[in-house]
C-alpha cells in the first residue's frame, strides 16, 4: 500500500521540500505511471521549482529510487504494524498480511493495483540503482514473511526452505483468486474476467538471461492462467462466463522479444484451450492484440501507428456482452478504428507413404509439403531495404 502523506516539518524547509517531492512523485507515480508522468508534473503539484527537484535528485531516476525507498521504509509502519495488530499467531500474520494487501488495492476500486508492482511492471530499463531498489522492495517483503515462517518452528516440516517458501507465497495465485473472490464479495457474482498485465525485457536471444524470461513468461501467462482458473469454476456452476486475455501480434515472432512472444503465444493457446474446454458450460473465451500506447508499449523504440487505450474499451465490453455470447476461441486485433481476425492454425500439406520415413525419402519429396511463407522475415526485409534507401521503415 501506498503510504499515508505525513505531517510535513516547518522548522527545516529542506527535508520538507525533498519529502513533499518523494510523496508527490510517489502518487503520480501510482495513480499515472512512471512512463507517463513528467518532471514537470512533479514540480507543478508539488509546487516546487525546478532547483529545488535538482538539488535533491539530478534526475527522474534518482527520485523513483526515492520513492522506492520510501515504499521499502513505510514497510513496517504502514502495512506489517496495522495488518498485525491484534494477530499473534504467525501463521495466522501471513493471511493478515496477504488479506491487508488486498484491502489497499481493493479500496481504490482496483483503479491502479499495487503501486510497487506497477512499477515493476512498467520499468524495464537497465538502471542499477533502480533495479537494486525494486529487488529491496522484494526482499522486505519476503523478509517479513520468512519471519513468520521462522517463528512457526516445527509446525513446518523439518528441513524446508522457509525463504523459498516465502518467496513462493508472494509469488503463487493468491492475487488473482484474490481478485475474483473480491469481485463475487463485491457485486454478488462475477460474468467476465479480463487479464491485460504485461512488461518487456527486450534482448535478443542469445542475449538473454534467465532473470529476463522468468517474469515475462510469470507476468503475462501464469497471470493469465491465474485469473481464469479462478474464474473457471464460478463460470461452470452459473453456466456462464466470459475469459478475455490480452495477447499482442508478436505471438506470431518477434526479433528481440523472444520471452515476451513466448508467453504471448502461450496465451493465445490458454485461450483456445479454455474455449474448447469451457464451451459446454457456456462460457466463451477469446484474445485482443491490441495496438495501442500504453506506459509498456510507449517506450518500444518503433514507429507504428498505433491508436489509443481507450480505442480498445469498447471490443473488450462487446466480447464481453451478450452481443458475443456465440463468439469464442478467437483473436481479434484493435488499432484505432481497425478490427482484424485471426486466422486459426491448420494443416495446410501433407504427403504420405507406407511405414517410416527416411532422411533421403523425405529429402527427395520435401516439396510436397515446403514450407508456409514466415510474414516477418519478409517484412524485416522490407524495412531493411527502407532504411538503406533513407525512408522511414516502420511506417
Amino acid at each position: 500500500m501506498r503510504p499515508a502523506p505525513r505531517k510535513l516539518a516547518a522548522v527545516d524547509p529542506q527535508p520538507a521540500t525533498r519529502e513533499r517531492l518523494v510523496l508527490t512523485a510517489m502518487k503520480l507515480f501510482w495513480e499515472k505511471g512512471y512512463g507517463s508522468t513528467s518532471v514537470a508534473d512533479v514540480l507543478r503539484e508539488a509546487g516546487a521549482n525546478s532547483g529545488s527537484l535538482y538539488h535533491f535528485f539530478p534526475g527522474k531516476q534518482d527520485l523513483l529510487v526515492a520513492v522506492l525507498e520510501m515504499y521499502r521504509e513505510g514497510i513496517g509502519p504502514m502495512l506489517l504494524a496495522p495488518a498485525w495488530k491484534g494477530v499473534a499467531d504467525p501463521i495466522d500474520r501471513i493471511f493478515a498480511l496477504l488479506a491487508r494487501y488486498r484491502q489497499g488495492i481493493v479500496s481504490t476500486g482496483c483503479v491502479y493495483g499495487c503501486p510497487i508492482g506497477s512499477l515493476a511492471l512498467e520499468i524495464h530499463e537497465p538502471d542499477p540503482p533502480v533495479r537494486e531498489a525494486m529487488a529491496a522492495n522484494f526482499h522486505a517483503w519476503v523478509a517479513a514473511v520468512q519471519d513468520c515462517l521462522d517463528a512457526a518452528g516445527d509446525r513446518l516440516p523439518a528441513g524446508i526452505d522457509r525463504r523459498g517458501l516465502a518467496e513462493f507465497v508472494l509469488t503463487t495465485m493468491e492475487g488473482g483468486a484474490s481478485i475474483v473472490n473480491q469481485a463475487v464479495e463485491t457485486f454478488g457474482r462475477i460474468d467476465g474476467v479480463v487479464c491485460v498485465a504485461g512488461i518487456l525485457r527486450e534482448r535478443m536471444l542469445f542475449n538473454m538471461s534467465e532473470a529476463e524470461w522468468d517474469p515475462v513468461i510469470e507476468t503475462h501467462l501464469k497471470g493469465t492462467f491465474t485469473v481464469f482458473r479462478a474464474a473457471a469454476p464460478i463460470f461452470r456452476e452459473q453456466k456462464s462466463g466470459t475469459m478475455l486475455a490480452f495477447t499482442s501480434g508478436a505471438f506470431a515472432a518477434s526479433v528481440a522479444q523472444a520471452n515476451y512472444s513466448a508467453a504471448k503465444g502461450g496465451i493465445v493457446s490458454l485461450v483456445r484451450s479454455a474455449a474448447a474446454g469451457m464451451n459446454k458450460y457456456g462460457v466463451t473465451a477469446n484474445c485482443i492484440a491490441p495496438v495501442a500506447k500504453s506506459r509498456m508499449s510507449g517506450q518500444v523504440p518503433f514507429g507504428l501507428e498505433m491508436g489509443e487505450p481507450e480505442d480498445v474499451a469498447p471490443m473488450v465490453a462487446f466480447l464481453c456482452s451478450d452481443h458475443a455470447r456465440n463468439v469464442t476461441g478467437q483473436i481479434y486485433t484493435v488499432n484505432g478504428g481497425r478490427v482484424a481476425v485471426w486466422n486459426q492454425p491448420a494443416e495446410v500439406r501433407e504427403m504420405r507413404k507406407d511405414g517410416r520415413w527416411t532422411v533421403d525419402e523425405l529429402a527427395a519429396r520435401f516439396d510436397e509439403v515446403g514450407q508456409e511463407p514466415m510474414p516477418i522475415l519478409a517484412a524485416l526485409a522490407e524495412r531493411e531495404a527502407a532504411a538503406k534507401s533513407g525512408e522511414k521503415p516502420n511506417q
